[in-house]
């Protein structure tokens, strides 16, 4: 169902927000939100257009989520602090 979708896809996020340390620099979280939207943008990954369009929006308007620099699932703990933002769970700062 829809809803059970949703709520499954939003527990994936949580459970692999559990980065821990000092913030990763503005510079090289704005590179792993460009390369998010590169990957996504080929339309292969279950993503939908929304999702590239509102990570671009976080470029253009200069939204850098916050991302601890160290995780226990590598890559997707960055991943997931910027999923966050997306679902209105996380921080981040506006420039």
């Amino acid at each position: 169902a829809p809803a059970l979708q949703e709520r499954l896809s939003r527990n994936i996020i949580l459970s692999h927000a559990c980065g821990v340390g000092d913030l990763v620099p503005e510079r090289s979280i704005r590179a792993v939100i460009a390369a998010q939207v590169a990957n996504f943008a080929h339309g292969h990954s279950g993503v939908r257009p929304q999702i590239v369009r509102n990570l671009l929006t976080f470029l253009e308007r200069g939204c850098v989520p916050d991302v601890p620099s160290r995780g226990s699932a590598g890559y997707l703990t960055h991943n997931a602090h910027i999923a966050l933002v997306l679902i209105g769970e996380g921080r981040a700062t506006v420039a």
